[in-house]
């Protein structure tokens, strides 16, 4: 099986987009992002992101972070593997690199179970082993979907705020 490590190749980022499906993050730190971008503007970017073609051109499965710090640092092309990968594979690949991280807020992660739970790949009780968590946190978290929408923003905003603050 390739790895993303396998077949590393320059990027032009003009030719990257973010997935809207994918990825579960949905908000990024400006000031983390500035962080990242002024580190890469000094070491370079360090681990390649993983592409699929899509259109014209690729879309990312993981790595937006850096994608977006490359663009904020100036660069032309990331490194990056570019890999023929459907939908369902999408959606573990990024769980897997994305959602066991600590700076996804719980409506993040609501959001990305349900739609996990949306392919008929899983059912609550292969989440609680693949994630490790049990039944009662992962329904908890599910049922962040249905709060309304601006509750829902209020929340992630004051999440965000608190870690940057450094009190979470």
């Amino acid at each position: 099986m390739e790895t993303p490590e396998n077949n590393v190749r320059q990027i032009r980022l003009t030719d990257i987009r973010p997935s809207t499906f994918i990825n579960p993050r949905k908000i990024f730190s400006e000031k983390e992002l500035a962080e990242l971008a002024e580190s890469i503007k000094k070491d370079g970017v360090l681990q390649a992101i993983l592409l699929r073609p899509s259109g014209t051109g690729y879309e990312i499965i993981f790595g937006e972070r850096r994608y977006r710090a490359s663009l904020i640092a100036g660069l032309d092309t990331i490194p990056a593997t570019v890999r023929e990968i459907n939908d369902d594979e999408a959606l573990k690949i990024a769980w897997v690199e994305n959602i066991k991280r600590m700076d996804i807020t719980p409506v993040e992660e609501a959001e990305f179970y349900k739609k996990l739970l949306g392919t008929n790949q899983f059912d609550i009780p292969s989440l609680c082993v693949q994630l490790g968590k049990k039944e009662g946190y992962i329904r908890t978290r599910i049922k962040l979907n249905s709060l309304i929408t601006e509750f829902k923003a209020l929340l992630n905003s004051q999440i965000h705020r608190r870690t940057a603050e450094g009190s979470i």
